[in-house]
């Protein structure tokens, strides 16, 4: 990871409703942009990963699958699209 790209690791019942949390934040950082001036608003684009025994050999191959997902998810910001659980 570099530049501004930060990771949340999430366990057990925190892990069974990510969904719902991200959506907490895209809530509250959308009401947050709605008061800021367009040269200044935040977006965030973002991957998800969960870890999967039977696919991942370490925490290195969860990391680069959600990097992945991210920058799939930034280019479908940049066209315009809404971002969506990737």
């Amino acid at each position: 990871m570099d530049g501004d790209e930060f990771v949340v690791i999430l366990e057990k019942d925190e892990l069974k409703c990510y969904e719902e949390l991200f959506e907490q934040f895209q809530e509250i950082n959308g009401k947050d942009n709605d008061a800021l001036p367009a040269e200044i608003k935040v977006f965030v684009a973002y991957g998800v990963a969960v870890y999967n025994k039977l696919i991942h050999k370490s925490y290195q191959d969860v990391f680069e699958e959600a990097d992945e997902k991210m920058y799939r998810n930034k280019i479908q910001m940049k066209q315009g699209e809404k971002g969506h659980f990737m």
